[in-house]
């Protein structure tokens, strides 16, 4: 039996006909925009591990192992790294488990935004390696709206 998450990934993929893969990618990027527009900062370097089968999320800032700290949001020392990993070596980048109890309305926002955007942008890139190769090419449309300076025409 398929979860939530799982159907409306698979459905968002055939209705628009995108990659699964570049669906969850897309989840990871609004799951980061919306970590740190809620908990952390744009310096941070933020990753997402997202179990595809449940939806079930984990954020982790990742930082770089050094001897001495320049930038807190970006390095820790080796000693701090002990914490979580046994015998961390400089330059080592270590991944600190930082996922929120609960995201609130405002970055749950901010994600949909990101998925949105994301969405339309790879329905242009779609569109476009569609009819790129049908430049100069006479074909039959039907317009469905003009709306200002756009036609909404349906082909084939």
């Amino acid at each position: 039996m398929q979860t939530p998450f799982v159907s409306a990934v698979n459905q968002l993929c055939d209705e628009k006909n995108l990659d699964k893969a570049e669906v969850i990618d897309m989840i990871k990027a609004a799951l980061r925009a919306a970590y740190r527009k809620d908990y952390g900062n744009k310096e941070q370097n933020i990753d997402v591990d997202l179990n595809e089968n449940t939806g079930n999320a984990t954020v982790y800032v990742v930082k770089k192992v050094v001897a001495k700290v320049a930038d807190p949001e970006l390095e820790i020392t080796a000693e701090q790294a002990k914490k979580f990993k046994k015998n961390p070596k400089i330059d080592d980048e270590i991944k600190i488990d930082v996922t929120p109890a609960g995201y609130g309305r405002i970055a749950a926002q901010s994600a949909k935004q990101v998925i949105l955007q994301r969405v339309q942008e790879a329905e242009r890139e779609l569109m476009y390696k569609i009819f790129k190769d049908r430049e100069n090419e006479l074909i039959n449309a039907i317009v469905h709206r003009v709306d200002g300076t756009n036609v909404y025409l349906s082909l084939d």
